[in-house]
């Protein structure tokens, strides 16, 4: 589970950045994380 918060002005053109960049941009890091945390755990077995 990911949780984040931000306060910001304008609305209208933040949540439009949020979605066009943001959003992806925080997939891509969490992929990445997951990935190196399964080979971590897998390496210890």
């Amino acid at each position: 589970m990911v949780r984040a918060r931000g306060r910001s002005r304008p609305k209208p053109l933040t949540r439009l950045f949020d979605l066009l960049v943001g959003e992806p941009a925080h997939f891509v890091m969490q992929t990445r994380q997951f990935r190196n945390l399964r080979a971590r755990v897998g390496a210890d077995t």
